[in-house]
């Protein structure tokens, strides 16, 4: 992934997370995503993808995203935080 709203010094990227950043990207609310380290995860590796988010400050979310034995971290920047989370537990909450 690369474009003007995608930072981080890391380039790679899972498809899950994949699928969160451009989603996350698509919302008025989201400024920034930024690509973070991918990590072995402690779940399963047949278990449901998932996410996890995190409030780091006013304007920055951590979103882990767990899926296939893999996890990746993405720093979320907003415009409002509020609509953000709604928004993305909205969109993988239950099918994610």
């Amino acid at each position: 992934m690369a474009g003007k709203r995608i930072s981080g010094t890391h380039t790679t990227v899972i498809p899950s997370a994949e699928t969160v950043a451009r989603f996350a990207l698509g919302l008025p609310s989201v400024k920034k995503v930024g690509l973070g380290e991918i990590t072995m995860a402690k779940s399963a590796r047949n278990s449901e993808p998932k996410i996890i988010i995190r409030e780091l400050n006013p304007s920055v979310l951590q979103v882990k995203v767990i899926a296939k034995g893999k996890a990746q971290l993405l720093r979320v920047s907003t415009r409002d935080q509020k609509k953000a989370i709604e928004a993305l537990e909205r969109q993988f909450s239950d099918s994610y």
